[in-house]
């Protein structure tokens, strides 16, 4: 995992921000793509990360396929199974003319200004979605 640098000029949660790729490296993927193992595996990581850094996790669903809903509907199943009380989640969802990206943000409950990661990530989330917005006018008048 590393800083994400979206957040890195918030002075107060910028520098406790970090994100994770899940990428396939080798191999195929199957259109299902059932393997218990692999939220087993995904919020090991996840809760082992929070544990030691107590900070916040954010995660985007990847649109490049068209099949960002089904990783969404994943993730909150994960979330819903694995969580345990122990972290908040807030979501987003980013709407860039005919796209639209889902994200979210973990931060564990004991975590003592979660809420202000919360509202920071909303803040980032709504300023982006007007930054993409503008250049999508822009461009349109050019």
């Amino acid at each position: 995992m590393k800083n994400d640098s979206l957040f890195e000029n918030d002075p107060v949660v910028g520098q406790y921000i970090y994100a994770l790729n899940i990428n396939v490296m080798s191999g195929k993927t199957t259109r299902s793509g059932f393997d218990p193992r692999i939220a087993d595996t995904v919020f090991e990581i996840i809760t082992d990360f929070l544990d030691v850094k107590r900070k916040a996790f954010v995660y985007i669903c990847d649109s490049s396929d068209s099949r960002e809903l089904a990783r969404k509907r994943k993730f909150d199943l994960w979330f819903a199974k694995y969580s345990k009380d122990l972290f908040a989640k807030c979501e987003y969802e980013m709407v860039f003319g005919e796209e639209k990206i889902h994200s979210a943000m973990i931060v564990p409950l004991d975590n003592k200004i979660w809420p202000n990661y919360m509202v920071v990530y909303h803040q980032l989330t709504r300023k982006m979605e007007g930054s993409k917005e503008g250049e999508k006018e822009g461009a349109e008048t050019s």
